[in-house]
């Protein structure tokens, strides 16, 4: 098995003159500090993706020139380099085309990617047990809220340390059913992510892996500790949902702060602002920061029974649910964005595909019984439900199905309540 080489912001290379490079090892997630001489020539750019090749002809990205947005990976590329897309604020989305994480996603690829809101991963991430999604690849990216597997039995090497660190949108992910290991704070202070599916072979390794953040009782305790040299002990606090601690959103603009503490937190309060004073006294600020009191909703890891996962969340204090393991081996998302249009005596759902799912079933509830009552499968995102009274509120539940040897399996559903119209 080749081992790849993942570019640094230590290497130099000049695109004129087409260069020398310093190619450091990845192992696990983590840089190795003996640093072997490669070449790193210059290939070409496409669309603002700057493309590099290494000593053993394999392109990589090594750098982002473009307008941002939504974004697609070049297919050619077989692999991000380190810190390719670090700090950049215009890229909402990112797809990466199967193959082109082959030799996995660098480290900090995009860490700080602020407005990077949704990530696609269509095919494996790795190769054998390295360059799986490596350490702080999407570390700081405050607004992003999804990552989807598009192939539910990926292949991942691993993901890394500190991968999806203070991630605090982050609401959603389905971990492939072939990745090997998570390792220690990959998913630390993601204070959204409610619910995760481990399958039933990936292993979690370290002990803040998911469910923790850490902070201060007061922002004068986190400013102490962290800049006045203070002697002040951080709060370890797991995700219970009950404890809120104080935390530190950084910014490189005051503007920007300003929009990350509303959009994340919900307050821009206690700014303060870390630079120096030039010759002529004048204060240059190179970085701004707001502390404010947030709260980690309760995390609850789906495991099976037996996994080395659910013997880690029993030591570590973090909630679990058992699920079968058909159910961990690839259980497919919730439909998203479920809505409805009504009358007096029907009511129409619709919602977006859900990748993997063969057909849809939605569900009634039953008042009496206090239980949801199947009403049909359909194999398109939306379904007409008849016979409803006037100006009466129904709720409805829908879940995407995958088809196995003949039989329906479940995956997660959305609910909606639906009032119908008077007559």
């Amino acid at each position: 098995m080749r081992s790849k080489k993942i570019l640094s912001t230590i290497i130099a290379f000049t695109l004129a003159f087409g260069t020398f490079a310093a190619m450091p090892e990845i192992s696990d997630g983590a840089v190795n500090t003996a640093i072997e001489a490669s070449a790193a020539e210059y290939y070409k750019t496409v669309n603002g993706f700057v493309l590099n090749k290494d000593s053993e002809g394999d392109i990589f990205v090594s750098d982002y020139t473009g307008k941002g947005g939504s974004i697609t990976i070049p297919k050619e590329a077989s692999y991000i380099g380190s810190e390719a897309f670090k700090k950049n604020r215009t890229i909402t989305s990112v797809k990466f085309p199967s193959g082109t994480t082959k030799y996995g996603i660098g480290n900090e690829a995009f860490a700080w990617c602020t407005n990077l809101r949704t990530v696609t991963i269509e095919g494996n991430v790795g190769s054998g047990d390295i360059n799986g999604i490596n350490g702080g690849a999407f570390k700081g990216c405050h607004s992003l809220s999804t990552v989807t597997f598009s192939k539910t039995d990926a292949y991942v090497s691993y993901i890394g340390e500190n991968a999806f660190f203070s991630c605090y949108n982050l609401q959603k992910i389905n971990i492939p059913t072939n990745t090997a290991k998570i390792c220690e704070c990959a998913f630390e202070n993601c204070m959204k992510l409610k619910s995760v599916t481990i399958p039933e072979k990936t292993k979690i390794e370290g002990s803040y892996t998911f469910g923790y953040m850490y902070g201060a009782a007061t922002a004068d305790d986190y400013y102490d500790y962290a800049y006045n040299n203070a002697s002040k002990k951080l709060s370890d606090v797991k995700a219970t949902g009950t404890k809120a601690v104080y935390w530190e959103l950084s910014a490189e603009t005051d503007t920007e702060a300003d929009k990350l503490a509303k959009t994340v937190f919900g307050s821009s309060k206690d700014v303060v602002s870390y630079g120096y004073y030039d010759d002529d006294g004048y204060w240059v600020s190179y970085e701004y920061s707001y502390c404010v009191p947030v709260k980690q909703c309760a995390i609850v890891l789906n495991v099976t029974e037996g996994s080395s996962a659910l013997s880690w969340a029993k030591k570590n204090g973090i909630k679990y649910s058992i699920v079968s393991k058909t159910a961990a081996g690839g259980m497919l998302d919730a439909p998203a964005n479920l809505d409805a249009t009504k009358t007096k005596n029907s009511v129409t759902l619709v919602w977006d595909d859900v990748t993997g799912a063969d057909a849809y079933r939605v569900y009634v509830y039953d008042k009496k019984t206090g239980k949801y009552k199947k009403y049909k499968d359909v194999t398109s995102s939306k379904c007409k439900v008849t016979g409803l009274s006037a100006n009466t509120t129904y709720k409805f539940k829908v879940v995407a199905l995958k088809k196995s040897s003949g039989k329906y399996t479940e995956g997660e559903y959305s609910t909606i309540s639906v009032t119908t119209k008077k007559s």
